[in-house]
């Protein structure tokens, strides 16, 4: 057994060193910034249905580690912010071209260019979105690449955003609502971009993947709080299949191998963490040949909530997590609708913050359109603190006037009360300012926590909270400074020295 296992473990050493050398994972730009949700991009749907073109340059290609002859098996773009619905027939075709820049006027036919993707309904994940090809393309090393993309009429949302780089007409499009774009030429109407989408391709330069890949019908099932069933086919019989999952965008390579390799779907993921985002993609492995193996593309999953989350936590209002939220205005779910007034989680607002303080979103009281005495009460799950020595809570807020203010109040359920720990109802100025309160006087291994907002009138300062956590404290000496506001602890404040002594992870 012991040979048998060394042998087992020999082989996939050889096969993951076999397959990265021969295939890679190339990136073409270089980060400058994201498109605006009104701008086209290659999952925008701010319309309901577009047709969009961009060329990257033989330069490009070349300086990300193309090789003349090189195949491109797969292509992401990377994906900053999901549509709100998912995009029907959604196609992607790629040629090449001798055009420098995508324009109206050198819109490439779609007729002359090769169908590599179709999905007959496409919602991406969020980071680099691996589509595999059904049809492997092949470089000339010679040519521009253009990859075309077009998707059938959807529900209007202005939504959908990718990471760019700056680009003199870098991309083209036409977009209209009610009507599919795909047979329209490009040349038609609409505009140029300045800018192209960042794009990662998984190539191989040299013999073409002799492997069939798996199916695109990778899918998650039976999800719970720790647990997932990945399923996939497969026309072929490879010897085994290769798992790689991780949070939701991790870099492919960087995430989480399952071995020994499973040999059958489905297979059942364990060990996670509940309220979570992931993504996973697999892999059939048919010979220990340069290029024998090919990723499916990968699919985004979430888990379900726990009925008690285990400290230490943090909330960042990002994600799975919020739909483990409820308020008296209903239940929060990531970039959630208005409730007038009423906690909702979002990226930005005129009457609160201009942007998250980590992440991409955080957690604001709307006080649009309310009335007098209005409020709304955001309940979160209890947490189980019993592995903490000395529990501490900490979090960013936002509070500035805006031709009035706001409140809000933390609460904290007491052997059965419930009991404030921090409010504030007047102007903090601009900026995220900075929260800690020592939690060790409140008995119970569990302890649930509560904020209630409240508005003297609407459309006024807004309350706004972020990157909420429930962890051990730094030191004990530190306790009677912690509560009730302590500003800018994180940044050299009074307690600087506290974190020096007890904890040097305060930062993170």
């Amino acid at each position: 057994m012991k040979s048998l296992n060394t042998f087992l473990t020999t082989l996939v050493i050889i096969i993951l060193t076999v397959v990265s050398a021969s295939a890679q994972y190339v990136t073409v730009g270089t980060t400058t910034g994201q498109n605006a949700v009104g701008n086209a991009s290659p999952i925008n749907i701010w319309y309901e249905s577009m047709h969009y073109q961009t060329v990257y340059t033989v330069a490009e290609l070349q300086a990300a580690g193309f090789a003349p002859g090189a195949t491109i098996q797969e292509l992401g773009w990377d994906v900053v912010g999901l549509p709100l619905t998912a995009m029907p027939n959604y196609t992607v075709r790629i040629g090449t071209t001798t055009n420098a820049t995508s324009t109206m006027a050198n819109h490439v036919a779609s007729s002359t260019l090769t169908q590599v993707y179709t999905n007959a309904s496409y919602m991406p994940a969020v980071g680099f979105d691996m589509l595999a090809f059904s049809t492997p393309f092949v470089w000339t090393g010679s040519d521009n690449i253009v990859i075309d993309v077009c998707w059938d009429p959807t529900t209007y949302s202005q939504s959908g955003v990718v990471n760019i780089f700056t680009a003199t007409d870098g991309a083209h499009y036409y977009r209209a609502d009610g009507t599919s774009q795909c047979g329209l030429s490009t040349s038609t109407n609409n505009g140029n971009l300045q800018e192209k989408p960042v794009v990662q391709f998984l190539i191989t330069n040299g013999t073409a993947p002799s492997c069939a890949m798996v199916n695109s019908d990778l899918a998650a099932t039976n999800i719970t709080d720790v647990s997932a069933d990945l399923s996939w086919t497969h026309a072929g019989t490879p010897i085994s299949y290769l798992i790689e999952y991780g949070p939701a965008g991790f870099t492919p390579g960087s995430g989480t191998m399952v071995t020994p390799n499973p040999t059958a779907s489905p297979y059942t993921l364990t060990s996670l963490s509940a309220a979570s985002d992931y993504t996973a993609r697999v892999s059939a492995i048919c010979g220990t040949a340069a290029g024998d193996t090919s990723f499916a593309r990968t699919i985004a999953f979430s888990t379900t909530c726990a009925l008690t989350n285990i400290a230490p936590t943090t909330e960042s209002f990002d994600g799975a997590s919020v739909a483990c939220l409820s308020s008296s205005g209903g239940v929060l779910t990531s970039g959630g609708g208005w409730q007038n007034p009423g906690w909702v989680v979002v990226p930005s607002s005129f009457y609160g913050a201009v942007s998250a303080y980590e992440g991409n979103d955080y957690l604001l009281f709307n006080t649009e359109g309310a009335n007098v005495g209005q409020t709304d009460t955001l309940t979160m799950l209890p947490v189980d603190i019993s592995a903490l020595t000395m529990p501490f809570l900490d979090f960013a807020y936002h509070l500035e006037d805006n031709f009035g203010i706001a409140a809000f109040d933390v609460q904290i359920n007491n052997a059965g009360t419930w009991t404030s720990i921090f409010f504030k109802d007047t102007d903090q100025g601009a900026g995220w300012k900075f929260a800690s309160i020592d939690l060790s006087p409140y008995t119970g291994a569990n302890i649930s926590l509560r904020i209630i907002g409240s508005t003297p009138g609407g459309y006024i300062g807004s309350p706004c909270i972020d990157r909420l956590r429930i962890k051990e404290a730094p030191v004990t000496l530190c306790a009677s400074q912690m509560a009730p506001d302590t500003l800018n602890f994180e940044n050299g404040g009074i307690l600087n020295a506290c974190w020096e002594q007890g904890d040097s992870t305060m930062d993170n």
